[in-house]
């Protein structure tokens, strides 16, 4: 699993000092091992035909508010799992869909400040609720790499461009929509329930559930040691800005 940056001067780079790299490589090791993600529950039509790949890496992309809005196409998301190819293919695939696992998520301080502080103003006591403001913010991560582990278990591993040759050749008869929900391939697990979607449209609803509730685990098994909770604000340099923010409304010359 990797974390890396886009880097387009044009749309400007992520907020990502090493202390927030440094930060982030350590999560994404330690979630390495979750079970989830150490051992796969791939697609056993897929792997009983031969189409499997062998293990893969999620790549883990910070970028900048304007880097995420062009690239995914869903202007005002914290975070994408980028299944099909930008405008301009940045990445190179030469593909309509992607050749490899990518999860965008925006790192910038202003709109992580901005967003902290509409979710403190609305607290009588925001200093008691810090730990549910910081993890709001950092699930968006995990919530991505759960959408993307739960298409590469439907697609056996197979990028999304590999789904989408072998869909249109009739090689298998399920799409990246299939892959990406589990509509037709299998049951999602829900509140310790195998539930299966009756249409897309519920599949699509399932599939949110599925992987928020999913997100929060690798979260909790990820921010340990130094990339515990409590670290990120240092780690991004917003430590100071935070605290005045938290403090606000009790202090009146803070506001």
């Amino acid at each position: 699993m990797l974390t890396t940056l886009i880097d387009d001067k044009s749309l400007g780079r992520a907020d990502a000092p090493e202390t927030l790299l440094d930060f982030w490589r350590g999560a994404l090791a330690r979630l390495e091992d979750h079970p989830s993600l150490a051992n796969p529950d791939m697609n056993r039509e897929l792997v009983a035909k031969g189409f499997w790949q062998d293990p893969v890496a999620i790549q883990v992309l910070l970028c900048s508010r304007a880097s995420h809005d062009a690239l995914a196409g869903c202007e005002g998301a914290l975070g994408v799992h980028l299944v099909s190819t930008p405008d301009g293919d940045p990445f190179g695939d030469d593909a309509a869909f992607a050749r490899q696992y990518r999860v965008l998520a925006v790192s910038d301080r202003s709109e992580f400040l901005s967003l902290t502080e509409d979710l403190a103003k609305d607290d009588d006591y925001p200093e008691i609720h810090l730990h549910e403001y910081l993890k709001s913010y950092l699930n968006t991560v995990f919530h991505e790499i759960a959408h993307a582990l739960l298409f590469a278990e439907n697609a056996a591993l197979l990028p999304p461009s590999e789904i989408e040759c072998m869909s249109n050749a009739g090689e298998f008869d399920h799409d990246v929509f299939d892959c990406s929900t589990g509509y037709g391939i299998r049951p999602l697990a829900i509140d310790g329930q195998d539930i299966w979607a009756d249409d897309m449209e519920e599949a699509a609803e399932l599939m949110e559930i599925h992987v928020e509730a999913l997100g929060r685990q690798f979260m909790r098994h990820a921010l340990t040691g130094d990339s515990a909770l409590e670290c990120f604000p240092e780690a991004f340099g917003v430590a100071s800005e935070l605290e005045r923010i938290i403090a606000r409304r009790d202090d009146p010359d803070l506001a």
